[in-house]
């Protein structure tokens, strides 16, 4: 148990203090753990054993944890979704099986464990479906007829959506709007040969940023209005008359009753030559000077259109490429620095927790892994030098020094109980283990030196006494032996 001793938290006044020299802060903003909370650390009763490793083989951080810690547990970035339910369904969908559930009109919604969102028949009274839990949505299955009012204005919009069965079981002959229907959704096949838009006037960005979309079957009664419905670049064939088109041709001249198909769009193809990687697309041309969405990764092509290689940031974010033009994911080393990339190539940056460690990435156009001393505010945090670089907790020796660290990071400072064992801590920006005397609100203590620390008590010290309060004794006969008024034994004193 660590708990801190307040009343004994005075300044220093030992002559001898010795100064803060090891700490070079990495002065930033990031990084900041809200915990105040200290929690319990184990430390032996006679001497603290935790050495501060430094690993001098290659492997990478992650590595480096995982043999000291062969239980990692893995990250908790994910949480559960929280259950919105605006019309609760009448009949109870309290089963295990389903993690949320509601209903909308008359059409009863149920998503289960997987992220399956089931929809019974009836007709929708907006387009709300599946409550607050839309990320965690990954697939759609109609269970029956579902009739649609006239505005369905982003019905899947930012949904993880990846398929949809059923979708010709949606009745879409009342819809005005269409806008924003599949916005950033992941899906990659539609079928909507069944929509009846006949009565829509506006399918705004219907299919906008709809970039893993690569095959959609058109019916009779399908419109895409203009171009503003935003079906993905590329070339996209007919597969019953082989015919193709491009995004904006097949938007423009589209006509169910001469049409109506399923339509693939045609893939590109990477090609390599002696000045690197360029890609062309299934029209024949190829990105230049800009970004480009490829099987679910952004690339960036220089204005050559070669793929760019090494760092290229989009917008605020940096990504990194290799030679071979392979986004980089996960650990990776450039120049001697440790780096982490998300699974879509986006590099980490500021506090991050990876298969629960906690590492720091500094911000800016910087982006790599923090060692050493770290401030954030007023509380200081140390992150493991080498090929380690998590954020350390615990007792820890740092140049010489022992240092303890609360299960949040931050460093502590004056006097603490931990496991049953009193030790105080330097304050400032030092924060190292006392160790000899030191005066506190006009009262003499010792703590013990080397790899102990705690405080003496019920102890002699040379001539002094320490009692069971740590503090030295004075004016007293300590047994047969008497202490003075500086604490010092007095001989045959009468």
């Amino acid at each position: 148990m660590v708990t801190p001793l307040g009343v004994l938290g005075a300044e220093l006044e030992q002559e001898e203090l010795i100064e803060f020299e090891e700490k070079e802060a990495i002065e930033d903003g990031t990084g900041t753990d809200d915990s105040e909370e200290v929690l319990a650390e184990e430390v032996p009763v006679e001497t603290i054993p935790v050495e501060d490793a430094v690993i001098e083989d290659s492997t990478t951080p992650e590595q480096a944890e995982e043999k000291d810690d062969e239980a990692l547990e893995e990250s908790v970035e994910s949480g559960t979704s929280e259950n919105v339910r605006e019309n609760i369904v009448e009949e109870s969908y309290e089963s295990s099986e389903y993690t949320a559930s509601g209903r909308n009109g008359t059409v009863n919604w149920r998503l289960d464990h997987n992220g399956t969102l089931y929809l019974s028949a009836g007709t929708l009274a907006n387009s709300n479906i599946g409550g607050g839990n839309r990320a965690a949505i990954t697939k759609i299955v109609f269970n029956g007829k579902v009739v649609a009012p006239e505005d369905i204005n982003g019905l899947f919009t930012k949904m993880s959506v990846k398929e949809i069965v059923g979708l010709n079981q949606l009745d879409t002959s009342k819809v005005k709007d269409m806008s924003f229907m599949f916005w950033i959704t992941p899906v990659e096949k539609l079928d909507l040969s069944k929509f009846d838009m006949r009565k829509v006037t506006d399918a705004r960005y219907m299919f906008g940023h709809c970039e893993d979309l690569k095959e959609i079957k058109l019916g009779t009664n399908f419109r895409f209005l203009n171009t503003n419905a935003s079906l993905p670049d590329g070339i996209w064939r007919n597969t019953s008359t082989g015919k193709e088109y491009s995004a904006n041709t097949l938007m423009k001249t589209y006509n169910g009753k001469t049409m109506a198909g399923t339509y693939v769009k045609k893939e590109g193809q990477w090609i390599r030559d002696s000045k690197g990687w360029w890609f062309k697309r299934g029209d024949g041309s190829y990105p230049k000077n800009q970004w480009e969405y490829i099987d679910g990764l952004w690339y960036h092509f220089k204005a050559n259109g070669y793929a760019t290689t090494g760092w290229a940031k989009r917008g605020t974010q940096w990504y990194h490429f290799s030679s071979s033009v392979v986004r980089s994911t996960g650990w990776f080393k450039v120049g001697g620095k440790w780096y982490y990339a998300y699974s879509d190539g986006a590099i980490a940056s500021g506090l991050t927790q990876i298969k629960g460690k906690w590492y720091h990435f500094k911000g800016g156009n910087d982006g790599s892994m923090t060692t050493g001393w770290l401030k954030s505010g007023s509380r200081w945090f140390y992150f493991h030098g080498g090929n380690n670089g998590s954020r350390a907790t615990g007792w820890n020796k740092i140049g010489g020094k022992w240092y303890y660290m609360t299960s949040s990071g931050t460093m502590l400072t004056g006097m603490w109980n931990i496991n049953g064992k009193t030790y105080h801590f330097k304050g400032g920006n030092n924060g190292s283990m006392t160790t000899g005397w030191i005066k506190l609100s006009n009262k003499w203590y010792y703590f013990h030196g080397g790899n102990n620390g705690s405080m003496a008590k019920n102890k002699w010290v040379g001539n002094y006494y320490l009692q069971s309060s740590g503090v030295m004794a004075t004016n007293k006969w300590i047994g047969k032996y008497y202490v003075g008024a500086n604490g010092k034994w007095i001989p045959n004193y009468r």
